[in-house]
């Protein structure tokens, strides 16, 4: 099965606009099955979020790009997963642990998609930091 999940730039907090959501889930056979689109993301807690995208950032990996004359660090990171029983997935949600306590930062809501043991999921979060 397959997926791929994507939004369009929005501005999400004072200094963090996040640019892309893709999630791609494949079957065991490699075949992509599903795209979908959204927009809507939630952040949970704004200033664990802040923490989390400083910690994230890394001069090194996260190229620095030019948008109309603003500059931004581009951010990207891809998380991997694999699922072991049928199940709808119905947001997409960005998450850490902190401590031994799973901890969610925000979400993407969405329609809904089917995913099946042994499918295969790859999703890529891209966010834009603004750099003075």
């Amino acid at each position: 099965m397959g997926f791929i999940f994507q939004y369009s730039t929005q501005e999400i907090a004072e200094d963090l606009s996040v640019t892309s959501v893709e999630i791609i889930v494949r079957n065991s056979d490699g075949q992509l099955v599903t795209y979908l689109t959204s927009d809507r993301f939630v952040i949970i807690n704004s200033e664990k979020f802040q923490e989390f995208i400083l910690r994230e950032a890394n001069t090194e990996k996260d190229p620095l790009i030019d948008i109309d004359g603003n500059k931004f660090q581009k951010i990207t990171r891809t998380k991997s997963a694999s699922f072991k029983i049928d199940e709808i997935i119905a947001s997409t949600i960005l998450a850490d642990y902190d401590g031994q306590t799973l901890f969610a930062y925000g979400y993407f809501e969405h329609d809904g998609y089917p995913v099946s043991p042994g499918d295969k999921l790859i999703t890529i979060w891209t966010f834009l930091r603004p750099i003075e």
